[in-house]
């Protein structure tokens, strides 16, 4: 994979943001200019990559619904690590090492399909 995960899922997150959305029906082509409606980056990805990402975090999603809610916190809605451990009332090292393990399946998850 030419793309880091992380960074595909930074750009998953502001597609999410842009309205598409888990179960989505892909429409080849790029998603948006620069900019978003709501004035955040729009995403630099295109709508096949970012179904193939989406498809494999809501398999993450039906399998880990808290990793999920660790990835969906921290690239759809751009919390930091130290708010992502208030938010989740866990640590921080612990929030850390859940994400890198959600990550890692999503990562996984990509590379099988």
């Amino acid at each position: 994979m030419s793309q880091s995960t992380e960074f595909l899922l930074e750009q998953w997150g502001l597609w999410q943001v842009q309205g598409v959305g888990l179960g989505c029906v892909c429409i080849l082509g790029a998603v948006q200019p620069r900019k978003g409606s709501n004035g955040r980056p729009a995403a630099e990805i295109d709508d096949t990559t970012a179904c193939r990402v989406d498809r494999a975090v809501a398999a993450l999603r039906a399998r880990d619904a808290e990793g999920y809610a660790y990835v969906q916190a921290r690239f759809k809605d751009r919390l930091s690590l130290a708010m992502l451990a208030q938010r989740l009332r866990v640590s921080r090292y612990v929030a850390q090492r859940r994400l890198e393990s959600a990550v890692h399946w999503v990562d996984l998850a990509l590379r099988v399909h």
